[in-house]
């Protein structure tokens, strides 16, 4: 039964796991190369994912390594949000003033609305895995 449970894990856990961490490397890499290489980013995603559950003891030791991944890669959403942001106001006319104050207040309002997005998805995340797969303790 225990085959089972670390299956679901690698299901469930490595969708999630993957769709983090796609969103993350596509926000950081940018337009250009998402389109050609996306598919790929994503099957090495899953892939990681899925040797992730086979190197743990139990599903349970595997679904709080994916869930503390999973938080980690919440963390870095905002990063990726500025690169984002940074590169696409780089990608706009020189010497337009209107289209520089548009984008920094609009950029800048995304970048903060994906940091508390992710502090909360990161929270969970965190606290999920840090709770789930503990060693009882031995008295």
């Amino acid at each position: 039964m225990g085959i089972v449970w670390k299956v679901l894990a690698a299901l469930v856990g490595g969708l999630m796991f993957t769709i983090l961490g796609f969103m993350v490397i596509s926000m950081a890499i940018g337009q250009g190369a998402n389109e050609s290489y996306g598919g790929f980013i994503m099957l090495g995603l899953f892939v990681v994912a899925v040797a992730i559950v086979w190197k743990a003891n139990s599903a349970s030791k595997a679904w709080r390594r994916l869930l503390i991944s999973c938080g980690i890669f919440s963390l870095a959403l905002p990063l990726s949000a500025m690169l984002l942001s940074g590169s696409l106001m780089a990608q706009g006319p020189e010497g337009d003033a209107a289209y520089a104050a548009g984008s920094v207040i609009g950029y800048g309002a995304a970048t903060i609305f994906t940091g508390f997005v992710s502090i909360f998805l990161a929270a969970i995340f965190l606290i999920t895995g840090l709770l789930i797969g503990r060693d009882k303790p031995t008295a």
